[in-house]
Parts: C-alpha cells; sequence; structure tokens
C-alpha cells in the first residue's frame, strides 16, 4: 500500500471479558491490553489525492532553474512514491531521499559558528544582542563535508523534523543559494524565518508561522509558488 502513496491501516478488535487490566502501561504509553488477541477485520489505504496541476509546475520549476526538494514527515516509501508521482525525484540510483535523523546525524546538526558547539550564550535576536552588547548567533552546518556531499543528490527528506528543515536550509544559504521555504505550522517557523522568502499556507498556517513568513498564500496552492518565482525571475 506504502508503495503507491498511500497510508496504511489497520482495523481490529477484541472481545474483552470485564477482568482484564486496562489501566497498565509500558513505557511506551501502550496499555497491555491492547498488545495481543486482536481480529483483524480488514486494511484500509488512506491517499492525499495529488493536484493535478503540482506535476507541471514542477517541470516550470526545473525549466526555470528551480530546485525543488520534499521536505516530509511521511516514512521514506510513501515519501518516494509522492515524489515519483509529481516529479521531484526519479528512479537513477544517484538520486538520495534520506531520514531526516540520518541527515542530522551526518552532517552533524546545527552550532554556533563562534563557539562550535549546538548550546551557547549568543542571543538569538538583535534586540537582545544590542541590549547586551553581544552578537548576534550565527548558525552553520557542523560538518560541512557531508553537507556537500549529500545536497547535490538529495530530492526528498522524509521523517523530517523542525531542525531538520532548519539545517537544510541554513546549509543551503551558507552556500549562497536562494532559498524559499514553505510551511504550515507553529513549528515551522525557525525555518520559515530563516529562509530568504518564507512562505506560509495560509488556510492551515497558524500565527506564528504566518508571522514568519514574508507571503502568505490564500490558496495553499504550491504552483502559486512557481508561478510567484517565476514571475520573479522574468
Amino acid at each position: 500500500v506504502r508503495c503507491v502513496q498511500e497510508t496504511a491501516l489497520c482495523i481490529g478488535y477484541k472481545e474483552i471479558q470485564g477482568d482484564e487490566d486496562l489501566h497498565t502501561k509500558d513505557e511506551k504509553n501502550v496499555y497491555e491490553v491492547e498488545k495481543e488477541g486482536f481480529i483483524c477485520i480488514g486494511l484500509l489505504g488512506i491517499m492525499d489525492v495529488l493536484r493535478p496541476e503540482v506535476p507541471q509546475a514542477i517541470i516550470n520549476a526545473k525549466i526555470a532553474g528551480i530546485k525543488v526538494r520534499m521536505v516530509t514527515g511521511d516514512n521514506k516509501i510513501t515519501a518516494k512514491a509522492i515524489a515519483l508521482n509529481c516529479g521531484i525525484t526519479t528512479n537513477s540510483a544517484d538520486r538520495l531521499i534520506m531520514d531526516g535523523a540520518e541527515f542530522m546525524e551526518r552532517i552533524g546538526g546545527v552550532i554556533c559558528k563562534k563557539h562550535r558547539t549546538q548550546i551557547c550564550e549568543c542571543p538569538r535576536s538583535k534586540e537582545v544582542a544590542k541590549s547586551r552588547g553581544l552578537a548576534v548567533r550565527e548558525d552553520t552546518i557542523a560538518n560541512q563535508e557531508a553537507f556537500d556531499e549529500i545536497i547535490p543528490k538529495l530530492d526528498v527528506l522524509a521523517r523530517s523534523r523542525p531542525e531538520d528543515k532548519y539545517a537544510l536550509v541554513t546549509g543551503l544559504i551558507e552556500r549562497n543559494y536562494i532559498v524559499a521555504s514553505t510551511g504550515e505550522g507553529t513549528n515551522d517557523a525557525p525555518a520559515l524565518r530563516k529562509a530568504d522568502v518564507g512562505i506560509c499556507m495560509g488556510a492551515k498556517g497558524t500565527d506564528m508561522a504566518k508571522q514568519a513568513s514574508d507571503i502568505v498564500l490564500l490558496d495553499d496552492n504550491f504552483s502559486s509558488i512557481i508561478k510567484l518565482s517565476l514571475i520573479h525571475i522574468s
């Protein structure tokens, strides 16, 4: 099911007698009574339908010299199926689909350029820096060589967390790319703010994401981003 861009759900039930332990949980917060004895009813596949205009928008982006990368919370199998369907990646051996955790492990995460540590005393806002007489923190990728090795081949970042997206944006900006980042949630705000152009999905976007963005899309349509970029380029 995952290979055809669907999320798999297994539905089942369990008959209980009334004397089961309904309170004990394990270290993963799963009730003991939920772990076994279920009868499977069936499997369901739920698919987010790809908007028909997206594949052509990807083609237009490539023609204009815009590299589109997918950063998603989906697993690698589902993410690859979607990326193949819309033209973001191919089955070529030189294209890379990577989990966010692996990406961060290989590049060493984001660190302070001055102190070379993830956590430091450098202020992040200009206001705080000015009041304390300090320079604003400047982020950098810890392992520059690994980032340079990954980025030419990277099409999809799967199982991605907000810090993974922020690291990707940070590394690209360090290499003088003009970066546009999209998002809608509060956790997307750091990457939206870091990007040269932060684009928030207006219909679903949180107030914090909108405030961190330069552009708020009213139609939540990916093709609108490409149209906007092409107008700017022309």
